[in-house]
């Protein structure tokens, strides 16, 4: 079996496994990127150090069983609408 194959064998049985939808899976998914991280820890590599780590958090929360962290923002943003006008 091919790495790809293993990997995805073990979050398909991750997400079995869960009592809590996702939290055993975004519990691996924080193991993986925290990996990752370290892996991107050179100059070269630091913004997308910061990206994994922003999404590392992410998965950190759903692993505990906390709300994500994009449910305190609205889906649209307030006051804005986008119309088209014609009117010159």
């Amino acid at each position: 079996m091919n790495g790809r194959k293993v990997e995805a064998l073990k979050i398909t049985q991750a997400h079995k496994k869960s009592s809590v939808p996702g939290d055993e899976l975004a519990a691996y998914t924080f193991d993986m990127l925290q990996s990752l991280r370290e892996t991107c820890s050179d100059d070269r590599h630091r913004f997308l150090s910061y990206l994994i780590g922003m999404a590392a958090e992410e998965a950190q929360r759903l692993a505990e069983g906390l709300p994500s962290a994009a449910a305190q923002f609205p889906k649209q943003p307030v006051g804005t609408s986008v119309s088209k006008s014609n009117d010159i």
